[in-house]
Order: C-alpha cells, then structure tokens, then sequence
C-alpha cells in the first residue's frame, strides 16, 4: 500500500457519504460532522474535499456542497 493510498480511500469515503446526505440539493454540512460519520479526522476530510472539487465531483458555492455524479 502507497503513502497516498488512504487519502485516495478518505475522498471516496467522503463522497460516498455526501451523495448519500446531499443528493440533489445543495446542503450545509460541517467537516467535522462528515469526519465523525466517515472515521477520519477534520483535517484529512478537508483534504479530500479539495481532491473531491478539483476532480470536480463535488463544488461548495456559499458554504453549501452540492454532489455531482
């Protein structure tokens, strides 16, 4: 297993988790609340978020995430 390789699980985690808590409509969730829900800290679900925005899955417009699928 690679050094990155858990963060590369840490986004589909997340996004998994957003798909399911978002859905269609755009939605304000706190990071930490994501974290508790995925197992991870607050700080590696906001690494995932950049991963998961610039491979552009998900966007945040006025503190609300929407899921692209």
């Amino acid at each position: 297993m690679g050094k990155y390789d858990d963060l590369e699980t840490t986004a589909q985690r997340v996004y998994k988790c957003l798909r399911e808590r978002v859905g269609d409509t755009p939605q304000f969730i706190r990071y930490a609340e994501i974290a508790e829900e995925v197992g991870r800290t607050r700080s590696s679900v906001a690494y995932a978020m950049g991963v998961l925005i610039r491979a552009g899955k998900v966007s945040v417009s006025n503190n609300k995430i929407t899921v692209r699928k």
